[in-house]
């Protein structure tokens, strides 16, 4: 899990350009990212960019669909079938 939360990280310090050291799976979406519907949707693009076969579809480009950082890195992990071991999402 570490290298999704890793390119989780690099796609988010992309789009808001903010430090994203402090980014675990924990991190909460809504409370913790000063994200807006727009920025949301072009992290998840970014996401799609960095994570070659990972789509997100149109029901999935909903910020309520994930809750926190952990929540992304285990749908990606389903989605591209990479490892997701390491630190358990709290969701």
């Amino acid at each position: 899990m570490t290298d999704i939360l890793a390119r989780i990280k690099d796609a988010l310090a992309a789009v808001s350009g903010e430090d994203t050291s402090d980014i675990t799976l924990a991190t909460d979406i809504g409370a913790d990212l000063d994200l807006d519907s727009i920025l949301f949707v072009q992290f998840l693009l970014a996401l799609e960019d960095g994570f070659p076969g990972l789509e997100f579809s149109q029901e999935t480009l909903v910020e309520a669909s994930f809750d926190t950082i952990g929540s992304v890195a285990a749908f990606i992990a389903t989605m591209t079938g990479a490892e997701a071991g390491g630190e358990a999402a709290a969701a």
